[in-house]
């Protein structure tokens, strides 16, 4: 069965909800007389869009993204046990497949080679990564590529030369970093929202056999989520920087 006729076939009305407590994913499956009211995230952007951002920010590269929600960070959180909602493992499992079908389409489209993702602790994104493998089991895929740099190098973070880079910008920059330092983590959410894209250097160095993998290849990073696009962005330009010859984002979610 193709793509399209599977989605003419199972509806586009798939959202995610908490209902006492618990994490349900909603979704209307005529195929097996299940009917559950879709309420809460919304699914895609109409019939095989998915919803896209693609700014200065990114450097005009696109970020595609399945779900979009105001309470994301509260889904996250909820698949990753940091707070009281609880989940129902099928609807769970039924949520990470369906996903899955959504995001091998679009990687199909784009031509994909290699995928990528960042060391998480949503368990969530290696649970789509393997689901995605299972359909497209051509693409070559790493996790946890990568990973926030150590204590010992949050001085080597900087921000680059730009006119809108202030020298009260850079001084109040400074600071953060040295309370990093202290903390022992360099926190981008420290960073006034404005100025967190001519940050650089906070993820460690990709190894070198991600490096020789995504030479000359359609790469894909996949991540839990995007807000500000500033994370995912500077992930993309290091799968750039990398030699390889296209980057596109997809992330579950979309604040």
């Amino acid at each position: 069965m193709i793509f399209s006729e599977f989605f003419d076939i199972h509806s586009m009305l798939e959202k995610i909800s908490v209902d006492n407590n618990k994490l349900v994913f909603n979704y209307k499956d005529t195929s097996k007389g299940v009917n559950k009211e879709s309420v809460g995230t919304s699914f895609g952007k109409g019939k095989l869009k998915p919803f896209m951002k693609a700014d200065s920010i990114l450097d005009n590269k696109s970020v595609y993204s399945v779900y979009q929600s105001s309470g994301a960070t509260d889904v996250l959180k909820a698949i990753k046990g940091k707070n009281d909602i609880e989940m129902d493992s099928e609807d769970y499992k039924r949520f990470i497949d369906r996903t899955a079908i959504y995001l091998s389409k679009v990687m199909q489209d784009e031509k994909v080679e290699v995928i990528l993702s960042p060391k998480s602790s949503a368990k969530m994104v290696d649970d789509v990564l393997d689901a995605i493998k299972l359909r497209l089991p051509y693409i070559v895929d790493f996790k946890a590529v990568f990973e926030k740099i150590s204590v010992d190098d949050i001085k080597k973070v900087n921000m680059i030369d730009d006119p809108r880079v202030t020298d009260k910008i850079r001084l109040s920059f400074e600071s953060i970093k040295k309370k990093a330092i202290k903390d022992g983590y360099f926190a981008m959410v420290k960073v006034d929202p404005k100025f967190r894209h001519f940050v650089r250097g906070f993820f460690q160095d990709i190894d070198e056999k991600v490096v020789k993998s995504c030479t000359d290849k359609k790469v894909a990073l996949l991540d839990d989520i995007i807000s500000s696009g500033t994370t995912i962005a500077e992930m993309m330009r290091m799968i750039g920087a990398s030699g390889a010859s296209d980057v596109i984002g997809i992330t579950v979610f979309k604040s």
